[in-house]
């Protein structure tokens, strides 16, 4: 099983390299895949015994976990944020360094010496074995952590930016980051065999979600510029009240008679352009003004165009689903969550209030 995952884990960074058009992203989980065949084919030797043939290798199993997680936060940070990874980042992985720096005394030793301290299961290396595994507690829970607040603000963010969000597909992000938990928890509970076989299972449902996902080697991700809170941000904004209270009118002008929010992929950029105000400007215009963020305002107006369609007596030969596509939203599921959410029923409810019977999904 370990042997899978070897060869899965250098499969799928072939895959990746091969891509014409590679990203940051796409070089990082290279790598990190890399480190995880190297770390299961170190252990590998090590289970087998056959470890006491090459003394060159032995004790580097130690700090390659340290890899892990750092390698997730960074992966998670370059698929959601423009700004590309710079060389300060590298301090992710001072653990690793420090792990390695800490186990040298132990690497330049002569072979025998090596074998006799593995056979007896690390003596005289008790300390340092201690240390590693408590920096690997710590890297988990803390790059684990930090994984999930960038994924969570990413959420928020991209209703500020997009009106549907649907096609855009956190899942196997969301899917990565519980197995790399879980792998946590098997690192604290587990013992060493479990832990191993627990990351090649990990990456064999990578390889199996990456070939039936195709967004995990497309990268048709949408990544956002900034990921400073709204109130921090705003603090530095030149616009004036004035100006906001006109960029708001007209907004709304806009969005009555030409009805803009039609377009299913009308997105943040897209309206700024139509009214000749930067996006920023915009976003704190709906965000403080409108109080709501520009996911919310799109959809509130879909449903408000919907429900004034359906008053009228509009288009009686379409179904609900139809006129709600022709709103400007892009599936049934969306349209349901957004207008429950809104008007507290759902629209079968809301239809029946008005007309019992005259439309149907």
């Amino acid at each position: 099983m370990l042997f899978i995952g070897i060869v899965i884990s250098i499969f799928l960074s072939i895959i990746l390299i091969s891509k014409t058009k590679k990203t940051q992203a796409d070089w990082i989980l290279v790598v990190w895949l890399i480190a995880v065949a190297i770390n299961l084919f170190l252990y590998s030797f090590q289970e087998k015994g056959t470890i006491f043939q090459n003394p060159l290798i032995m004790g580097w199993i130690f700090p390659m976990p340290l890899l892990y997680w750092p390698f997730l936060y960074l992966y998670v940070r370059a698929l959601t944020f423009k700004q590309k990874l710079q060389l300060i980042h590298l301090i992710h992985f001072a653990p690793f360094v420090l792990s390695v720096s800490m186990f040298s005394t132990f690497y330049i030793l002569p072979s025998f010496t090596k074998i006799e301290i593995f056979k007896r299961n690390g003596v005289g290396y008790e300390f340092e074995m201690n240390i590693n595994l408590l920096a690997i507690y710590i890297s988990a829970f803390i790059y684990t952590v930090l994984s999930l607040n960038r994924l969570k603000e990413y959420s928020i963010l991209l209703k500020n930016e997009f009106s549907s969000i649907e096609k855009i597909n956190l899942y196997w992000l969301r899917y990565l980051i519980l197995g790399m938990t879980i792998i946590f928890f098997v690192v604290i509970f587990g013992n060493d065999a479990l832990i191993y076989y627990s990351v090649t299972v990990f990456i064999i449902f990578i390889g199996y979600f990456g070939i039936k996902q195709v967004g995990i080697f497309s990268q048709n991700n949408f990544q956002i510029e900034d990921s400073t809170p709204d109130i921090i941000k705003y603090e530095k904004s030149t616009l004036v009240e004035q100006v906001a209270l006109k960029i708001q009118k007209e907004m709304n002008l806009l969005m009555t008679h030409e009805k803009l929010f039609k377009d299913a992929e009308i997105n943040l950029e897209q309206l700024a352009e139509k009214l000749n105000v930067s996006s920023n400007h915009l976003s704190q215009v709906i965000n403080s003004l409108e109080n709501k963020t520009f996911y919310e305002y799109i959809n509130h107006l879909r449903v408000e165009e919907f429900c004034s369609l359906i008053e009228n007596g509009d288009n009686k030969k379409l179904t609900l689903l139809a006129i709600a596509l022709d709103c400007g939203f892009n599936s049934k599921s969306t349209f349901n969550r957004n207008f429950k959410m809104m008007k507290g029923i759902t629209p079968s409810e809301y239809l029946k209030q008005l007309q019992e019977g005259k439309y149907s999904f």
